[in-house]
């Protein structure tokens, strides 16, 4: 995805879908109304820790749609974490963001899933400028 998109944005992970409802969430506030989440996998309930980091900001995160080729076909797709799933969405772009481990302590989480919020914004941010994502 380099240039500014026209097509909407997708996001995608293969960890439940967090990811990708965070990075959504990120998107529509920064006016990507369209912005979607795909998860490759079963969906896991959204974690206490990216919903409060998504609240302190007045976000929601969007449900995850469990994943589809005829929506990848028709959006800006990024995959998140590890590249596993690139096969099956290959012009997709893959962003290496990972959150914690349920079991590591809360603070810890915490601190992750801000991080992980204001470097998706960042590169959001970039795309609508029209630079390329890294």
């Amino acid at each position: 995805m380099t240039g500014t998109t026209t097509q909407p944005l997708c996001f995608i992970d293969a960890q439940g879908g967090t990811l990708a409802r965070l990075c959504a969430a990120v998107a529509h506030a920064l006016g990507h109304a369209d912005a979607i989440a795909l998860v490759w996998g079963e969906e896991k309930p959204l974690s206490e820790d990216v919903s409060a980091v998504l609240e302190e900001v007045g976000m929601t995160a969007p449900a995850a749609v469990p994943f589809d080729h005829v929506l990848t076909s028709k959006h800006s797709c990024v995959w998140l974490g590890d590249s596993s799933g690139l096969a099956v969405t290959p012009n997709a772009q893959v962003w290496a963001f990972s959150l914690p481990s349920p079991d590591e302590p809360v603070f810890d989480r915490l601190v992750t899933a801000r991080l992980v919020r204001d470097r998706v914004a960042q590169q959001i941010r970039s795309v609508s400028r029209g630079s390329s994502i890294v």
